[in-house]
């Protein structure tokens, strides 16, 4: 269908109104940017100050990135298969070490050396989170469970059941909970020094995503399709329902004082919440690295900066930004 000239200056006027809402909506532009993987990542993490990235490419190796300085430090990988490959990462609260899982296999590596301290084999994985001192994984199996690992002895200390498969796990960095999500629509929050239950938080959809706060007292979970929700770890009780348009949430930190939550979404960016009010603040879209696209890159990973003015994402393009926080 042919158009006529006015109605060429109405299709021209509404597509620029659309471009500049887009802009409005992906607030400030970021302070740095790092492609550690134009080719994109299975996954990627960084380490709770922001200051390194694990990005595991689609060749199955994993570079781990000093974005302080740009640079790479090393290259991980546990075993020399071609059809192995890093699927999953997380860096211990101290900032020495991190693990990595393939398919089947745990590795814990030094950051400052590269070098590997353990390995061990066990069965399919679906989430990994490291202790704050890098002593303890607790691991989601493909399955309706996960367990508390002791990677200096290599005993399962506890653990923690569900009556569907684990999908999200999550320990705090006072070490003393851990939360687990499952497809069963439960969420439960555990107590790491005697294995016991403390709370229960029911959904009335699969929950795929959990977090927990440094200080063990606030959690996040979120539901697909459905809600994300903060919760007090201490009574239980319901904090905030965050209103985000049932996004799925594929990553959050809490900041130190709990008093604000960034979140990462599939195709949605990244979002910046105030817990005292469970109001949105603020909404980034993260950079693409193949060209124009309507849709935000998705978040893998989260991190407040030291002084908590600026914070790192990075996503499943290979990408990592630095951000200026309100």
């Amino acid at each position: 269908m042919l158009l006529t000239k006015a109605s060429h200056v109405v299709s021209t006027a509404l597509l620029l109104f659309i471009l500049l809402l887009a802009g409005c909506e992906s607030g400030e532009q970021a302070l740095s940017t790092w492609e550690h993987a134009p080719e994109g990542v299975y996954s990627t993490s960084l380490s709770p100050d922001g200051r390194y990235t694990i990005a595991a490419s689609v060749d199955g190796y994993a570079k781990l990135w000093d974005n302080s300085k740009a640079l790479p430090l090393h290259t991980l990988k546990h075993t020399g298969e071609d059809s192995s490959g890093i699927i999953d990462s997380d860096f211990s609260r101290d900032g020495r070490f991190v693990l990595t899982a393939e398919r089947e296999s745990l590795a814990l590596w030094k950051i400052e050396t590269g070098k590997y301290l353990g390995f061990w084999v066990l069965p399919p994985m679906r989430d990994i989170a490291l202790s704050a001192r890098g002593r303890y994984a607790l691991i989601a199996f493909k399955d309706n469970f996960a367990t508390y690992l002791d990677l200096g002895t290599g005993q399962f200390r506890w653990s923690f059941r569900h009556r569907d498969r684990v999908s999200s796990v999550a320990l705090s960095g006072n070490g003393r909970y851990a939360l687990t999500g499952s497809e069963d629509g439960v969420a439960k929050l555990w107590n790491l020094e005697t294995g016991d239950l403390m709370h229960t938080w029911r959904h009335p959809h699969p929950v795929r995503y959990v977090a927990l706060s440094a200080s063990g007292k606030v959690a996040l979970t979120n539901e697909v399709p459905g809600e994300t929700r903060v919760w007090d770890t201490h009574s239980g009780e319901l904090r905030q329902t965050l209103l985000a348009s049932g996004a799925r949430v594929s990553s959050a930190v809490f900041s130190a004082n709990d008093q604000r939550l960034l979140t990462g979404h599939a195709g949605q960016g990244i979002m910046l919440w105030d817990l005292q009010t469970g109001l949105k603040v603020q909404r980034w879209r993260p950079k693409l690295n193949h060209g124009w696209r309507p849709a935000a890159a998705i978040v893998l990973a989260l991190a407040f900066s030291k002084n908590e003015r600026e914070f790192v994402s990075a996503t499943a393009h290979g990408v990592t930004q630095r951000w200026r926080l309100p």
